[in-house]
């Protein structure tokens, strides 16, 4: 069993600044802050981290207009050390999930093979269009040739009660999890819903690479649980307000 925390260590003023549409066809959002956010899953023996949003060394000038509070400084707030974490999930590639990898100097990272091969593939010599700066490439390969980075082939039972869904949709290899928490089994769909608008009105996001995975993902997310109310979206501002720490289960 694990409680689930999210973590804000930054936030943008709204998603028409961050150039993302949060709802397929439909302005619903485009007004509300964005924020960046790592997941922090504690278990009786075992901590574990979904996402390490950015670092700006490596992904600059992104995010322009972001108030950033700090990775290791929030953590803290959450009781975590990140120089003593060991195992950290990642969603997907894109910046704001996985370019903070430089603030956990002894973690290993778990990512979908079909989204290691996107992001190091040569698509991404767009890499204002698919989300991958030419150093989180360089520094991806060195985290496999010291093997801190495990290709994970689709849906797998990585830790005990902590279940990851290849599901694609807003990237080629997204991973969605299913957690086992006191109250049931939590679902975070990452990026296939940016809010709970999506969830409710079978909308995907506005940013994807497959339109029907992202719609069936939703749709995934919701057979994977007995209440919907125990899905997690990526990005809402309404599970936060203006905290920075909050304990979702």
């Amino acid at each position: 069993m694990y409680s689930i925390y999210g973590v804000k260590v930054g936030q943008s003023p709204n998603w028409f600044q961050s150039g993302i549409q949060p709802v397929y066809r439909s302005d619903v959002g485009r007004d509300q802050p964005v924020h960046y956010t790592i997941w922090v899953l504690k278990g009786d023996k075992r901590l574990i981290l979904v996402e390490t949003a950015f670092d700006t060394e490596v992904t600059s000038p992104w995010p322009r207009n972001a108030a950033t509070y700090g990775t290791e400084q929030s953590l803290a707030e959450a009781g975590v050390d990140t120089s003593k974490v060991t195992d950290v999930i990642i969603t997907h590639m894109h910046v704001d999930h996985f370019t903070g990898y430089t603030k956990f100097p002894n973690a290993k990272f778990y990512v979908q093979r079909k989204e290691l091969d996107h992001c190091l593939s040569s698509v991404n010599v767009f890499p204002k269009v698919f989300g991958f700066p030419l150093r989180a490439a360089q520094d991806t390969i060195a985290l496999m040739r010291h093997w801190r980075l495990e290709a994970v082939e689709g849906d797998n039972e990585l830790f005990p009660g902590l279940k990851v869904i290849l599901a694609g949709g807003h990237t080629p290899g997204l991973q969605m999890l299913a957690v086992e928490t006191n109250k049931g089994t939590a679902f975070m769909t990452s990026d296939n819903a940016y809010l709970y608008h999506n969830l409710k009105e079978n909308l995907p996001v506005g940013y994807y690479c497959n339109l029907v995975e992202a719609a069936k993902a939703i749709q995934t997310a919701k057979k994977s649980v007995s209440s919907e109310d125990m899905i997690i979206p990526g990005h809402d501002y309404a599970l936060w307000g203006e905290k920075k720490v909050v304990q979702i289960f």
